[in-house]
């Protein structure tokens, strides 16, 4: 039985550079010398360019699935990553220094079936006590939460953006990013 392994990498061919290139040669070779089957998770779009990559494609005999994201390039969030590792024996994250891990279903629920139980973001549950002594590490503080709300200046001025938002890569259907969405009249 041959080995899967999947690779995640934030940007991959057509785009061109160190990593691309690593990636590619890499899944190549786990291919053409040990007989596995490699395939690649990346991002739907190559930075600094506004065409969207199809979903999926083969290049060189290497199945590569593009995912969608949010936020910036230096820290593009694409969560559905976690659903698209399939049956992967290994999984190779390639130059992402930081993961959003999704806690458990049940934490820190205030309404449903896990209202009236302490969850951890693993999913162990926990006694009050446990809770009460761990939420810190967990959970914002009202500092925290204080500065959040600092950060958070509207900005209402066309074509400028508060400074906790990412610009956006490409306006709404295809128009420009500057085009009036909305007119308000009187």
């Amino acid at each position: 039985m041959s080995l899967r392994v999947v690779h995640v990498v934030r940007q991959f061919l057509p785009s061109r550079g160190g990593m691309e290139d690593v990636v590619f040669n890499i899944a190549r070779m786990q291919q053409e010398l040990h007989g596995q089957r490699p395939s690649v998770i990346t991002l739907d779009r190559v930075f600094r360019q506004s065409e969207v990559l199809p979903p999926d494609e083969v290049m060189d005999g290497i199945p590569v699935h593009r995912l969608p994201y949010s936020g910036s390039e230096r820290y593009p969030l694409f969560p559905a990553v976690l659903k698209n590792l399939g049956e992967a024996d290994v999984v190779h994250v390639h130059g992402i220094d930081f993961a959003f891990v999704l806690p458990h279903r049940g934490f820190h629920r205030a309404i449903g079936q896990f209202s009236e139980t302490r969850v951890s973001p693993e999913g162990r549950i926990l006694s009050q006590a446990e809770w009460d002594a761990q939420q810190h590490n967990w959970l914002p503080s009202a500092t925290d939460e204080a500065f959040v709300h600092s950060l958070m200046k509207p900005v209402t001025e066309p074509g400028k953006y508060a400074s906790w938002i990412a610009p956006p890569a490409r306006g709404i259907n295809g128009k420009p990013v500057e085009f009036e969405y909305v007119k308000l009249v009187g």
